[in-house]
């Protein structure tokens, strides 16, 4: 997982003046800044720059990447299956204040048989935390590859028909998932003609993002894209 040192850069200059507003306020209990807002002190920060899950051949892979880290004790890595509730499966040590860009890693040696939830539970040194973005894994499948696999109209609306490329003929299981793991549409879908996918969206189907995970029942593809459904 590579980080450009330019996006590294426009992302500490976005925080920078955030993160010293914070540390003065730290130090001096609170400030007002004329005589119309308190600044409350502080606990943590931490700017996650990415945040990556995939199987591999020891388990599934989680990596991520920092580029601010403030009063940070350390990562809680939590999984999850579908409508099921996050439980920690390992704890790192985060590097501490003062550190620009930093790069994590974790395996998960024993996933859950099929969809993996995935996410970081960041801990202060007060005990205080918050919980990163979710990272959906499917333990079953192979490699998960992007080339050749398109889906649109990406935005698309409710109750439309949405048209998949994939790349290969044959069976396809295909999945629509929410972001918090909640399958909300499942079908085996034919391409034996070579002429693509079609995904009838459910009517009723909430708005938001989305997740098509689809499957090559022969070799075990696995194709992912997240959708935005209006």
């Amino acid at each position: 997982m590579k980080t450009s040192s330019s996006t590294r850069l426009l992302a500490i200059c976005m925080v920078m003046n955030l993160f010293l507003l914070k540390s003065f306020a730290q130090n001096s209990g609170s400030v007002n800044l004329n005589d119309s807002m308190t600044v409350i002190p502080f606990s943590m920060t931490v700017v996650v720059v990415e945040f990556e899950a995939r199987s591999g051949n020891q388990g599934n892979q989680l990596k991520w990447s920092t580029i601010l880290e403030a009063n940070l004790s350390h990562y809680e890595i939590e999984r999850s299956t579908p409508n099921q509730p996050f439980r920690k499966i390992g704890t790192i040590k985060a590097a501490g204040s003062g550190s620009l860009a930093v790069e994590y890693s974790f395996t998960d040696k024993n996933p859950a048989a099929g969809t993996n939830i995935y996410r970081l539970r960041m801990v202060d040194t007060r005990g205080g935390s918050k919980s990163s973005e979710h990272k959906l894994v499917n333990g079953n499948t192979q490699n998960l590859v992007s080339t050749g696999f398109q889906a649109y109209p990406n935005p698309a609306r409710n109750g439309s028909m949405i048209r998949i490329n994939v790349p290969g003929t044959g069976i396809y299981q295909l999945r629509l998932v929410s972001l918090d793991g909640g399958v909300v549409y499942a079908a085996n879908l034919d391409n034996s003609h070579g002429g693509g996918l079609s995904l009838d969206l459910p009517k009723g189907l909430r708005s938001g993002l989305f997740m098509i995970d689809a499957v090559a029942k022969q070799g075990g593809h696995r194709y992912q894209q997240k959708i935005l459904i209006q």
